[in-house]
């Protein structure tokens, strides 16, 4: 049934040589794929992101966990101040690694307090 968040997915369009184009009949549930009690959305402020195409402006959609593993992009609190980024758990620290190759990680160490606080599941983009 259609709704707000429920679009025709019509077909394959190419972002490079042309493709046949040949008609579909399906849907698209933006609400099933981004909502749930656990999911919220943030909107991006700055750069360190933009080698996994997450730029400012955009808005990311946040499942609420507090584990992640090795290479899950997730928003994480240090001390009052949140943060997306790529997250690596070490030995003795934390490493939330940017997707922007100008920028340098954040190393947490175990005696600062950070949290995970979700993990990106979907970003959007108005154009």
């Amino acid at each position: 049934k259609p709704s707000g968040t429920t679009f025709p997915l019509l077909g394959l369009v190419a972002a490079g040589a042309g493709l046949e184009a040949v008609a579909q009949n399906d849907r698209i549930d933006l609400g099933e794929m981004f909502s749930g009690k656990n999911h919220y959305a943030l909107q991006v402020r700055g750069q360190s992101m933009i080698e996994d195409h997450i730029d400012e402006g955009d808005i990311v959609i946040i499942r609420k966990q507090e584990m992640a593993d090795n290479g899950e992009r997730v928003v994480a609190m240090i001390e009052g101040n949140a943060t997306l980024k790529k997250f690596y758990r070490r030995k003795t620290q934390v490493v939330l690694e940017p997707s922007n190759s100008t920028m340098e990680p954040i190393i947490v160490d175990s005696t600062r307090d950070i949290k995970v606080l979700g993990i990106l599941v979907g970003v959007i983009r108005k154009c």
